[in-house]
C-alpha cells in the first residue's frame, strides 16, 4: 500500500503548491473554475488512497471491496494532467481573443426590474414545488421521521422546488446594485438563504446542492458590482465566512442524512450523532470507492458502457410516468453489483470515473482535456478589471462557478441538472431583460470603464 498513499500525498503537495503559486499571484479560488476543479479532483480522486487508509479502519457504511492498483492510480494521473492540458491550452486561445466573443454580450445598462421580477417568480415556482412536495408525502414530519436515502424524492416536484435557487440568486444580485436598500432586504435575503441551506440539506436535498449554493452567493457577492453607497459587496454577503459555514453544513450532512432529523434530535441520540461523524468522513472517501471499482472491473468484469450513462444523464429531466421502459439507475446497479443486492445505496463514480467506465483510457484523457478547456471558457465570463462591469455577466459567471465542484465528484449527472436548474433559469431572465429596459426607476447603477473587480 505504499504506492497509493505515496500517490495521494504527491496529489496533495501538487494542490498546495498550486495554492501558495496563486498566493504569491494574488489570485484567489474565485479567480478561476480551474482552482475549484483541482481541489475537487485531488480531494475525490487523487487523494482517495491516502484517505482510504485513515478511514476505512473506521468504516460505519461499508468497506471498499477494492484496492487502489496501478492501473487506478496512472489513470488518475492522466486525468490531472489531462485536465490542466486542456486549461492551458484554452486559456491561451481566450486570452487572444476580443471581449465581445464571449458568452455574453455587454448591456449597456444593468436592469434591477427584470432581476427582482425573475427572482421572486422562480421563488414563486419554487415555493408552489415545495409545497405540493409536502402536500404529496403527508407533511413536515415524513421528512423529520424518514431518513434521507429512505425518502421517496418525485423528480416531478423536484424540478419545481430547485428553482428556489434561481430565485435567490437573482434577488442577491439584485439587492447588490439596488440603491435604496433597507435593513429588511438584507434580512429578508439572510432568511431566504438559511432556508435554502436547510431545503437543500436536511430536509429534502443533498451535499451538492448547499455546496452550489454557498459557492454562488460567494461569487455573487465577489463578481457583481455593488451599489453606489460605498458598502462592499464581499462585506454585504459575507463571501469569506459564508464557505466556510456552508462546507462545514455540507460535510456535516454528508454524514447524519443516513439518520433521520428525530434520530439525531433525540434524546438518546448521542451514539448516532457520534457514529455521523465517521460517516461524514467517509462521504469523502466514497467517490474514490467508485472510481476503484469502475477501474478495477472494467473492462474484465463489467464492458464499457460507450456513453450510456451520458445518454441517461441528458434525459435525466423525462419522468419515468412518460418513459415507462426508461433504464434504471447505473448507480444503483453498480453498487449491488460491487456490494451485494441487500445495498440500498448507490455508487458515485466521478466524472473521470465516469470517462473511463464508458470510453476507457482514451475517453478519460479526452474528457478530461475538455473539461480544463470548459474551466477557461468559464474564467473567461468573469469581467477583467479594465472591462466593462455589468451585472448579468457577474451573475452567468457566478451560477458556471459551482459545476467543476460537482461536475468532477458527480459526474455527468449532477452537471446537467446543475445546467437545467441554476444556469438555465437565470440565462432565460437574461434574455428577457430587454423588456423592462427604462420600464422602472429602480435604480440600477450604470456600468463604469476602468473599475477594479471585487
Amino acid at each position: 500500500m505504499i504506492a497509493p498513499v505515496l500517490s495521494g500525498t504527491i496529489f496533495l503537495v501538487v494542490a498546495a503548491t498550486a495554492t501558495v503559486a496563486a498566493v504569491l499571484r494574488r489570485q484567489s479560488l474565485f479567480d478561476s473554475p480551474i482552482y475549484l476543479a483541482l481541489y475537487s479532483y485531488v480531494l475525490f480522486v487523487g487523494a482517495g488512497p491516502l484517505f482510504g487508509e485513515l478511514i476505512q479502519p473506521m468504516a460505519i457504511i461499508v468497506r471498499n471491496p477494492f484496492e487502489p492498483t496501478l492501473r487506478t492510480l496512472l489513470l488518475s494521473w492522466l486525468g490531472l494532467m489531462a485536465l490542466g492540458w486542456g486549461y492551458r491550452s484554452r486559456i491561451q486561445t481566450e486570452n487572444r481573443r476580443s471581449v465581445s466573443k464571449i458568452l455574453l454580450p455587454r448591456r449597456g445598462k444593468q436592469d434591477a426590474a427584470a432581476l427582482l421580477l425573475g427572482g421572486i417568480a422562480w421563488t414563486l415556482i419554487g415555493v408552489a414545488g415545495a409545497a405540493a412536495y409536502l402536500w404529496s408525502v403527508g407533511g413536515l414530519n415524513y421528512l423529520l421521521e424518514t431518513a434521507y436515502g429512505t425518502r421517496d424524492n418525485p423528480s416531478l416536484y423536484a424540478g419545481f422546488y430547485n428553482m428556489l435557487r434561481p430565485g435567490l440568486f437573482l434577488i442577491a444580485a439584485w439587492a447588490l446594485i439596488e440603491k435604496k436598500k433597507s435593513a429588511a432586504v438584507w434580512v429578508g435575503l439572510f432568511v431566504y438563504g438559511c432556508f435554502d441551506l436547510l431545503w437543500f440539506g436536511p430536509l429534502s436535498g443533498s451535499r451538492n446542492q448547499i455546496i452550489t449554493v454557498v459557492l454562488t452567493l460567494a461569487c455573487i457577492a465577489k463578481y457583481i458590482p455593488g451599489s453606489t453607497d460605498g458598502t462592499s459587496a464581499s462585506t454585504l454577503l459575507g463571501h469569506r465566512w459564508l464557505i466556510g459555514v456552508g462546507l462545514a453544513l455540507a460535510l456535516a450532512w454528508g454524514g447524519a442524512r443516513t439518520y433521520s432529523i428525530e434520530d439525531l434530535s433525540s434524546a438518546s441520540g448521542a451514539d448516532v450523532r457520534a457514529n455521523s461523524v465517521v460517516m461524514a468522513a467517509e462521504t469523502l472517501y466514497a467517490p474514490f470507492q467508485g472510481f476503484v471499482g469502475v477501474t478495477s472491473m472494467t473492462p474484465g468484469d463489467i464492458p464499457y458502457q460507450w456513453g450510456r450513462t451520458l445518454f441517461d444523464s441528458v434525459t435525466v429531466f423525462v419522468p419515468r410516468a412518460l418513459w415507462p421502459s426508461k433504464s434504471g439507475s447505473v448507480g444503483d446497479w453498480l453498487a449491488q453489483t460491487f456490494y451485494g443486492t441487500d445495498i440500498t445505496f448507490n455508487i458515485v463514480l466521478t466524472w473521470p470515473g465516469e470517462l473511463y467506465f464508458n470510453f476507457g483510457w482514451l475517453g478519460l484523457v479526452v474528457g478530461m482535456y475538455w473539461t480544463g478547456r470548459a474551466c477557461a471558457r468559464m474564467a473567461r465570463l468573469r469581467p477583467g478589471e479594465d472591462e466593462v462591469l455589468d451585472v448579468w455577466r457577474g451573475l452567468m459567471a457566478a451560477v458556471w462557478f459551482p459545476l467543476p465542484f460537482i461536475w468532477i465528484w458527480g459526474g455527468s449527472n449532477t452537471a446537467v441538472w446543475h445546467i437545467l436548474f441554476n444556469v438555465l433559469p437565470i440565462y432565460l431572465v437574461y434574455k428577457i431583460a430587454p423588456l423592462f429596459d427604462g420600464s422602472s426607476g429602480s435604480g440600477g447603477i450604470k456600468p463604469s470603464l476602468g473599475e477594479p473587480a471585487h
